[in-house]
């Protein structure tokens, strides 16, 4: 058990602070993406679970990234901005009609 534990700090001390902050976004990123598959099958948000996985392993490595970029273009609009709303949407176009009001209920009372 010793030994172990001196292996461990010697690795540890080894590490300087990039390849430490490598190896958290590999397990925290991976973890998400991991979750996202399973949420393939489970019910849940499986495509906007792998995506943010993704998010955050693109943010140490360039193979996520370039899955990512894939990812985006599959997505209909995935690379255009979105289009402003058009000037219906502003209130400048048609006014809405409100609808016709119902017609009054019969009077059921007896008389």
């Amino acid at each position: 058990m010793n030994r172990l534990v001196v292996r461990c700090r010697r690795f540890l001390c080894a590490l300087d602070f990039h390849s430490l902050r490598k190896l958290v976004v590999a397990v925290v990123g991976g973890s998400v993406v991991l979750v996202g598959v399973a949420l393939l099958v489970l019910p849940g948000p499986a495509f906007l679970v792998i995506p943010l996985g993704l998010a955050i392993l693109a943010t140490e490595f360039l193979w996520a990234r370039r899955w990512l970029k894939r990812a985006r273009a599959m997505l209909p609009n995935g690379d255009q901005p979105p289009t402003p709303p058009g000037p219906a949407a502003a209130g400048l176009g048609a006014p809405e009609t409100a609808p016709s009001p119902a017609p009054p209920a019969p009077d059921r009372r007896p008389r």
